[in-house]
């Protein structure tokens, strides 16, 4: 259950044209309900600024190791669950399409997989600290997202080499749910696997493939949140998995549980069940 505290969120869809790269923007001062969370794979980076406490990022099951991150930072895809602690949550962010961040940020989206990366060793000290400043002395959540967007539209790149090819192979594999082979997804766009492999992963951040397991393990989560207990079999067919052995493997890869755990954990989030808080599960 969460916390009897005052909750202010919002979000707001992205204007033209930056609605193409970025999903939405979004703004939360909320309770923390579990200082630590795993934080399940999405097909989707995050641009996020944070106005508290700072937040640790273990990145590597044992937890032995973390980074710790204070102002601004760029979450890059998953390939893996990683876990986070924090103690307040007054963060903003942009949550971008995938292929979407390689229109704002220069070089390789790949160097961002599996990492959460300071925005200033993106950005330069001055330009993210500027930028933080102006977010943190907006008045209102309009005046917030005004902000963020003048920022976005001045770094927006829509003639960046690869661009075009990136977001029509995510939009054929989305159209498929990920069941779409690599042969299938060249021959419709009339490229080379090699070409079609390496644009893709510059772009976006992982490979075709991989970046088809993710995305069709992240859309299955809400499904097992409906509150019915879950028919495994069919929950298995309809996300495209082999049988149910296949689908037990990739979540356990993914998530680091079984399903079963995943749902027991979550039942700490009993008020917190939206399509993209489905990605996050409570350790206490």
């Amino acid at each position: 259950m969460l916390p009897n505290m005052p909750i202010h969120s919002a979000v707001q869809p992205p204007t033209p044209p930056l609605d193409r790269y970025i999903e939405v923007l979004w703004y939360q001062h909320i309770p923390i309900y579990s200082a630590r969370e795993i934080i399940l794979p999405s097909p989707h980076m995050e641009l996020i600024f944070n106005f508290a406490q700072p937040h640790k990022v273990f990145l590597s099951p044992d937890l032995a190791d973390f980074t710790t991150h204070e102002q601004a930072w760029l979450a890059g895809l998953q390939s893996r669950y990683f876990t986070i602690q924090s103690t307040t949550s007054h963060l903003m962010g942009a949550r971008l399409k995938p292929g979407g961040a390689a229109a704002f940020l220069p070089g390789d989206m790949s160097q961002f997989t599996d990492q959460v990366t300071p925005l200033h060793t993106i950005l330069g000290p001055a330009a993210a600290a500027e930028l933080h400043a102006a977010l943190s002395a907006a008045a209102d959540d309009a005046a917030r997202f005004a902000a963020l967007e003048g920022f976005l539209l001045q770094r927006l790149n829509q003639s960046r080499p690869g661009l075009d090819l990136a977001l029509a192979a995510v939009e054929r594999i989305q159209a498929a749910g990920g069941n779409l082979t690599i042969a299938e997804l060249s021959a419709e766009l009339s490229v080379s696997h090699k070409h079609l492999i390496d644009v893709f992963a510059a772009t976006v951040g992982l490979r075709p493939k991989q970046f088809a397991r993710v995305m069709r393990f992240s859309a299955m989560l809400p499904d097992l949140l409906s509150g019915a207990q879950p028919d495994w079999a069919a929950l298995a067919q309809k996300a495209g998995y082999h049988d149910q052995s296949h689908f037990n493997r990739e979540f356990q890869l993914f998530a680091g549980l079984t399903p079963s755990q995943y749902l027991e954990l979550r039942t700490h989030y009993s008020n917190y069940s939206s399509p993209e808080d489905s990605r996050f599960v409570p350790l206490g």
